[in-house]
């Protein structure tokens, strides 16, 4: 193995172990938020009368708070789920969770818009790595495509059925609207990284969640049975919003044209279905870098530059087109179009309500 496999292999070690912690995360959290519930109510005694999970881990994180003078800054500094978390006092939010929350309240909550600037932040200057490195679904539906591959062995070739990555950019934009008609969220609902955060409340709370499990599995069983990572190419809102946002990404993965010999080895091996060849400098490109690993002739690598226009292949123009379009027509021609006149309290002016406040002259 030579210096570049081992480099990347450490990236990819890199990438799984990351995938992990978010999913130590995601369990620690309702462990903090059930813990602080005894703290506050002074009964941390009756912790051991809790079944073993996760009485057993409540126990164990008692005795270390009892090493703090005062526990509960702590615990305040620690609550949510990965919808919308304060973790080390730091609100954090998924841009979907603010973007559903823009378009069904019909407010604008700034503390809210606040806490997703880290991840636009970090999606601006690496692009889409939420899915391929942080979220869990993701990690879940790996073992999709690990059970998948069981079937060959069984003798049972199930279809490979392709539906257009541009799907998902519908789907965003269907959800917005929909939930700006009906004030209800929607997508809160059917997007995995949230149903997993409620499934883990449910898990230490000892609620029930057959509704979420059973969602989960739908997806699992149709990127088995029918198309491998059919939620995360062709339907996953928020990986459209996160591609949205990465376009104009600084790490992105090039290829050496000189040294590449179009033997098609990196195609296969990436989850979100793209040529690496021709449409890594695109928007679907997730910076996983298993196709920089997977790579004979080490012509693909990771570069720090800007999107270069005219680079692009027809294909990724094709596919990138639709996906500008929602970019400004959703976000912002639509928002302000509705704010004028879906809306207003006077004719022919906006009413925008700002953290609960009123403009001066509304009627209440």
């Amino acid at each position: 193995m030579n210096a570049h496999k081992i480099k990347h292999t450490v990236i990819e070690l890199l990438r799984n172990s990351t995938q992990l912690l978010v999913v130590a995360i995601i369990l620690a959290l309702p462990c903090l938020s059930l813990y602080a519930h005894y703290y506050s109510a002074k009964a941390t005694e009756d912790l051991m009368y809790l079944p073993v999970f996760p009485g057993k881990i409540l126990l164990y994180l008692d005795q270390y708070m009892s090493t703090l003078q005062n526990p509960q800054p702590f615990l305040e500094s620690f609550k949510g789920s990965l919808w919308s978390m304060r973790f080390a006092g730091f609100d954090i939010s998924d841009p979907l969770a603010a973007a559903e929350m823009l378009f069904a309240s019909k407010t604008i909550h700034v503390p809210f818009l606040i806490s997703i600037i880290l991840p636009i932040i970090i999606t601006l200057l690496l692009g889409r790595v939420f899915c391929s490195w942080l979220c869990p679904a993701h990690l879940l539906f790996t073992c999709g495509d690990k059970l998948r591959s069981l079937l060959k062995f069984a003798e049972i070739n199930p279809p490979k059925v392709v539906f257009s990555l541009n799907n998902k950019y519908v789907v965003l934009a269907v959800g917005l609207i929909a939930a700006l008609l009906i004030s209800q969220p929607i997508f809160s609902i059917i997007y995995p990284p949230a149903i997993l955060s409620r499934i883990s409340h449910a898990l230490i709370y000892s609620t029930a969640f057959t509704g979420m499990a059973i969602l989960i599995l739908l997806i699992i069983l149709v990127e088995i049975f029918i198309s491998p990572r059919w939620w995360c190419r062709t339907i996953c809102p928020g990986g459209a919003l996160y591609a949205l946002l990465g376009w104009p990404r600084l790490l992105r993965i090039k290829v050496n044209t000189k040294t590449c010999n179009n033997c098609g080895k990196c195609v296969p091996v990436c989850d979100f279905g793209i040529d690496p060849v021709t449409e890594s400098a695109g928007i679907e490109c997730t910076n996983c870098g298993k196709c920089v690993r997977k790579c004979p002739q080490e012509s693909l690598f990771y570069t720090m530059s800007l999107p270069a226009l005219t680079a692009v292949s027809k294909k990724n123009r094709q596919s990138c087109s639709p996906a500008v379009f929602f970019l400004y027509v959703i976000f912002v021609n639509f928002y302000f179009f509705s704010v004028c006149f879906l809306w207003p309290s006077h004719p022919g002016t906006a009413t925008l309500f700002i953290q609960g406040k009123l403009p001066s002259g509304t009627n209440t």
